[in-house]
């Protein structure tokens, strides 16, 4: 396949036309993100538009640009794409762009950014979830005094097996071959105690 043309443009938000079945969604606590982005950096990250202005990616953006009172965006036109591809592709950049984060890398950027003076939040980071303590001064989770009270009779018996929709859960030792029998599905002798799918 060729490559596809782009060139970037500035479009009217009012005129760009988002897709219906874009399955992302986009929680008013990420736009607000967006929005403190976009006041710190820009708007330096373009939508993705067809030739009419169909949204392709950046669904987010515009959403968050119009809460912020924005009137365009920068767009990144898109010409050679087929309906399905360009279809395909809005569930593509949705999915692909998805991956885990190194968090000890991560957490020294962040830790370098916070000693910078610089609000970490505007990353998109929560900086209490990367524990952004100093190094002298460790976050520490601390002991309390809750001791849960236990029921004189256990609910829940050695050898009981529930199917939880395609899953199974065994109350078992898994140093017993008996019992990892039972659970893999070898042991049928023992009933099933069905309950409703998680």
């Amino acid at each position: 396949m060729a490559e596809p043309k782009i060139q970037l443009v500035w479009r009217k938000i009012d005129e760009l036309i988002p897709y219906e079945n874009n399955a992302k969604l986009h929680p008013q606590e990420q736009l607000d993100k967006l929005v403190g982005s976009f006041n710190e950096f820009g708007r330096i990250v373009p939508a993705g538009i067809d030739g009419q202005g169909n949204l392709i990616y950046g669904h987010g953006r515009i959403l968050a640009a119009r809460q912020r009172g924005d009137t365009d965006f920068p767009c990144i036109e898109i010409e050679g794409l087929s309906e399905t591809q360009r279809r395909a592709f809005i569930h593509a950049d949705n999915l692909l762009a998805e991956s885990g984060t190194d968090a000890e890398l991560l957490r020294s950027e962040m830790q370098a950014l916070k000693a910078a003076g610089f609000d970490v939040s505007l990353t998109g980071y929560d900086p209490a979830g990367l524990q952004l303590g100093s190094e002298e001064a460790p976050i520490i989770a601390e002991e309390d005094d809750f001791e849960p009270e236990l029921p004189e009779e256990p609910r829940t018996k050695r050898g009981q097996l529930w199917q939880l929709g395609r899953h199974r859960l065994l109350c078992g030792d898994a140093t017993s071959a008996g019992d990892v029998q039972a659970l893999v599905g070898g042991g049928t002798d023992r009933p099933l105690s069905y309950r409703p799918a998680l």
